[in-house]
C-alpha cells in the first residue's frame, strides 16, 4: 500500500516527512484546508436559504476559530522558537497574519448580518469575493509556512524544545478555546491516521495530560470518531466512563 501510494506521488525515493510532537502545526493547516472548499463551495450555492445561510455561517465560526487559536499559537510561542535559529525568519508570515485578521474581522462583521432572521439579500454576493480570495491568499500563506517555516522546526528544535513548545500551546490557551479548536481539528481531518496522529501530537509531549486531551476530544467529535480514537489510543479515555481502567 505504502509503496503504490508513493508511486501515484512520485516519491517512491523520497523519506517520508518525518513527525513529532510539534507536527499539530502541520496537521492543522491540512483541517483548514479542509474548510476552505466547503466555505467556497456554500458562499457560491446562491440559493440563499435559511439552511444554507446557516451551513455558510457555522462553517466560517470553524474557520476563524481554528486560524485565530493557530495563529495565536505561532506569533506567541511557534515563531519565537524558530527565530532563535534564524532571526526574523517568520517576519513575513507574521505580517501575513496581521492582515488576515482584518480581513477576518470584515467577513464575521458580515456573518453576523448574515445569520439573522432576514438577512440583506446582497450579503451573499458581497461575501462570495471576499471568501475565495482569502481562501487563495490563504494557500499561500500555509505552503510559505510549510516551505520555511516547518522545515526549520524539523531539522534544527530538538525533540525537547519541541515538547516544551507544545507544553506552552496547551498551557497558555485557554481552556475554553482548546475545548472547542481540538474537537474543531479532528472533525476536519478527512483520515483517521490524521486524527491518530494530530491527537498524538499532544500526548507525546505530555503524557500525564492523555485524559485532559480525551474529554477534550469526547465532547466534541462524533461517536464513531471517539470510538476510532479511543480504540486506537485507550490513554485518552477520560477517568470514570465506561472503558476506563485503573492500571496501577
Amino acid at each position: 500500500q505504502h509503496t503504490g501510494c508513493g508511486v501515484l506521488r512520485k516519491t517512491v525515493f523520497t523519506p517520508e516527512s518525518k513527525w513529532g510532537p510539534m507536527s499539530f502545526m502541520r496537521l492543522t493547516h491540512e483541517a483548514l484546508r479542509d474548510i476552505m472548499p466547503q466555505l467556497v463551495a456554500a458562499v457560491s450555492d446562491g440559493k440563499g436559504t435559511r439552511a444554507s445561510c446557516r451551513r455558510l455561517v457555522n462553517l466560517w465560526a470553524e474557520f476563524d476559530l481554528i486560524h485565530d487559536v493557530h495563529a495565536t499559537h505561532e506569533d506567541g510561542i511557534i515563531f519565537p522558537a524558530a527565530a532563535r535559529y534564524f532571526p526574523g525568519v517568520a517576519d513575513v508570515f507574521t505580517a501575513d497574519h496581521e492582515k488576515g485578521h482584518a480581513e477576518m474581522g470584515k467577513i464575521s462583521k458580515m456573518m453576523k448580518e448574515l445569520d439573522r432572521e432576514n438577512p440583506p439579500a446582497a450579503i451573499l454576493t458581497q461575501l462570495k469575493p471576499l471568501i475565495e480570495d482569502l481562501c487563495k491568499d490563504f494557500e499561500a500563506h500555509l505552503l510559505g509556512e510549510e516551505a520555511h517555516i516547518q522545515p526549520i522546526i524539523r531539522k534544527y528544535l530538538p525533540l525537547a524544545v519541541h515538547k516544551e513548545v507544545v507544553r506552552r500551546v496547551f498551557k497558555e490557551t485557554e481552556a475554553e478555546k482548546m475545548f472547542k479548536y481540538i474537537p474543531a481539528v479532528l472533525n476536519h481531518l478527512p483520515h483517521a491516521i490524521q486524527r491518530q496522529r494530530f491527537v498524538r501530537t499532544w500526548l507525546w509531549a505530555m503524557p500525564e495530560s492523555a485524559q485532559h486531551v480525551g474529554l477534550m476530544v469526547a465532547l466534541g467529535v462524533s461517536p464513531v470518531v471517539w470510538y476510532e480514537l479511543v480504540h486506537d489510543i485507550p490513554d485518552i479515555q477520560p477517568r470514570g466512563t465506561a472503558a476506563w481502567t485503573r492500571y496501577f
